[in-house]
């Protein structure tokens, strides 16, 4: 088994970074996170998802969390090319994407 090049303390560097960033209120349209840290990834996808939406009636109704074994990318297109229904911001979370089915889709989103 291959060991990583990336060190511990840049990952927390790369955290902290990203941490500041969501609590300023600085969002990128698209995150990507991944890394054999699942700790870092969870509270990340917790901070943003709880400051983006920051009310739980807002989540109810603009958050949408699935799994990349259950969908197909496609899927997920149309889930973040949907109008927020209450605010101004929607979010979708898509968990172990690595499972997602033809996810050269995306491609169609991210373009």
């Amino acid at each position: 088994m291959a060991k990583s090049s990336v060190r511990f303390k840049d990952t927390v560097a790369a955290y902290e970074r990203l941490t500041g960033e969501v609590k300023a209120r600085k969002f990128a349209p698209i995150y990507l996170l991944m890394g054999e840290e699942a700790y870092f990834i969870d509270s990340l996808c917790d901070l943003l998802a709880s400051t983006i939406l920051p009310d739980e009636a807002a989540r109810a109704f603009s958050q949408y969390v699935v799994y990349g074994r259950d969908v197909e990318a496609g899927q997920v297109v149309n889930l973040c090319r949907q109008m927020p229904m209450t605010g101004s911001h929607q979010v979708v979370i898509v968990k172990e994407a690595q499972q997602l089915l033809k996810i050269e889709k995306l491609s169609y989103y991210t373009e």
